[in-house]
């Protein structure tokens, strides 16, 4: 109960402090899965429900319940169906294994399942904002005309003047792909605090699971392509499903090169150029 109170209170002040702009804005917005994640892996589901429940009310009442709501569907929710996977087990004799071992929930399956969470969560975060395409992109506009003016003001106006119509066309660009890029940089960020927590938990001891090898075991499931070409699909035709087309296939993409780059720690191994091709390929 401490333990699961105190994991989502920590998550909620990363949160809380991140939206307040510091100069530690972006680190604070980075690690705040951090702490539900190690509860996440290392305790009883009861402290994951309580980790949740922390964080929402932590939220709500530093700021207000719809921001609790948010943060509890982009961090908690794909932490904590990610971790319950990964960590699910099941005695090897009943899929035909040794009776001495443990057969673990196999990765690609708890990807999949993590990254369908995340993007459900994701278009629910939409709907609960309610954010008018009109104002984000007024907003957008308002932004680029700034940086524009910004840089040609240093330049000593050497830098053309925008149409403001070029202007407007690329505000419209920016805010049609923006679900698109959220969407894949937070699951970039959940990767990162996944290992992290994956890591933390097994160093203590928390952690019954064997260390998987990525590079061999990393995939996502056949259903995962159909998922990400209905997204492209709905997103080309821009209508109003395009944001949640813009979501599936930002989600998935990436699940996609997070694939790929295991892949390619795979399939360069033993070569001598390996790390200049990783360093090129990231």
């Amino acid at each position: 109960i401490i333990v699961g109170t105190l994991g989502g209170v920590a998550s909620a002040l990363l949160f809380y402090g991140a939206a307040k702009g510091s100069a530690f804005a972006l680190p604070l917005l980075v690690f705040s899965p951090l702490p539900v994640l190690i509860v996440a892996f290392g305790w009883l589901p009861l402290a994951s429900v309580l980790s949740t429940l922390a964080l929402v009310i932590t939220l709500a009442i530093a700021t207000e319940p719809l921001v609790g709501m948010i943060a509890a569907l982009i961090i908690a929710v794909p932490a904590l169906i990610s971790a319950y996977f990964y960590t699910l087990s099941r005695p090897a004799e009943e899929v035909g294994g040794p009776a001495d071992q443990v057969a673990w929930f196999p990765i690609s399956a708890t990807f999949f399942r993590g990254l369908s969470a995340f993007a459900v969560a994701l278009i629910i975060v939409g709907v609960l904002s309610r954010t008018q395409t009109e104002s984000l992109q007024a907003a957008m506009v308002t932004f680029l005309s700034d940086v524009l003016t910004a840089s040609r003001a240093a330049q000593g106006q050497n830098l053309p003047a925008m149409d403001p119509a070029a202007i407007t066309a690329l505000a419209e660009r920016m805010v049609r792909f923006l679900p698109a890029a959220l969407a894949a940089t937070w699951v970039g960020i959940l990767a990162l605090n996944f290992t992290i927590a994956e890591r933390i938990n097994r160093q203590s001891g928390r952690l019954e699971r064997p260390a998987p090898n990525y590079p061999e075991t990393l995939g996502l499931l056949p259903l995962s392509a159909g998922v990400f070409a209905v997204g492209i699909l709905l997103f080309s035709l821009n209508g109003p499903l395009a944001p949640i087309g813009a979501v599936m296939a930002g989600t998935f993409g990436m699940g996609f090169v997070m694939v790929g780059l295991a892949t390619l720690h795979y399939v360069t191994r033993g070569l001598s150029g390996r790390g200049l091709i990783l360093f090129a390929a990231y």
